[in-house]
C-alpha cells in the first residue's frame, strides 16, 4: 500500500500546484486588465495635452502686446569697468 499512499500525495501536490497556478494567472488577468486601463487613460491624456500644444504653437501673437523693454540696471547692480594698462 505504500505506492498508493505516493501516488494520494503526489496527485494532493499537482492539484495544489496546478490551483495556485491558475491563482497566478487570474491575477496577471487583472494586472493586465488594470495595466491596459491605465496606459488608455494616460493615451487619452497625452492626446489632450497634444491637441494643447498644437493650438498654443498655430495661434499667432496677439497683436495688443509690446515687446517690455530691457530692464535699465539699478544704480546699485551698475560696476563701472576700468582698463589699466600696467608697464
Amino acid at each position: 500500500m505504500p505506492d498508493h499512499n505516493t501516488r494520494q500525495s503526489t496527485l494532493e501536490c499537482l492539484e495544489e500546484a496546478v490551483a495556485k497556478l491558475m491563482q497566478a494567472q487570474a491575477t496577471l488577468i487583472q494586472d493586465h486588465a488594470s495595466l491596459a486601463q491605465t496606459q488608455t487613460s494616460m493615451n487619452l491624456k497625452m492626446d489632450s495635452m497634444l491637441e494643447h500644444l498644437a493650438t498654443l504653437s498655430i495661434q499667432p501673437a496677439s497683436p495688443h502686446t509690446h515687446p517690455s523693454p530691457a530692464p535699465t540696471p539699478s544704480p546699485l547692480s551698475y560696476k563701472p569697468h576700468m582698463k589699466l594698462d600696467v608697464p
